[in-house]
């Protein structure tokens, strides 16, 4: 039986290394791509808002799309219009926090929690709360 020469298992093992490094991109590139609403959710005191206006409030939490790119730039589609703005992920927290350009908020604000493959955005009101849920596309 030969013995395999160390000279001859290097390459390979070089390129096992190249490809390991290639797959396993960071965190945040779990993100990258276009995300929309797979459901919304309201829990609200309906004695306080009109069924129809709830309706067009939920109608367009339902619009949104959004883009996350490369580095820390994303779009945000509703109803057609195109926003832009910035993005990064928390990892410890599971949780993205975004600022639109021309936000007057000085610092990121947290957007959505991220649960099993999925955004979670949790939206408190005065009448109560609605939940929207974003997959991947």
């Amino acid at each position: 039986m030969k013995k395999m020469q160390f000279s001859n298992v290097l390459p390979v093992f070089l390129l096992a290394m190249i490809f390991l490094a290639a797959c396993s991109g960071s965190p945040e590139s779990k993100f990258l791509g276009t995300w929309l609403v797979e459901d919304v959710q309201a829990d609200v005191d309906t004695s306080q808002i009109k069924p129809e206006v709830l309706e067009r409030a939920l109608d367009v939490y339902r619009s949104v799309s959004f883009e996350f790119m490369e580095g820390d730039s994303m779009d945000i589609v509703s109803d057609g219009n195109k926003h832009t703005g910035e993005w990064n992920y928390n990892e410890e927290e599971k949780t993205i926090y975004i600022k639109m350009d021309g936000s007057r908020a000085p610092e990121l604000m947290k957007f959505a929690e991220y649960v099993d493959g999925k955004l979670i955005n949790t939206n408190n009101t005065q009448i109560g709360t609605i939940v929207v849920t974003y997959i991947k596309d």
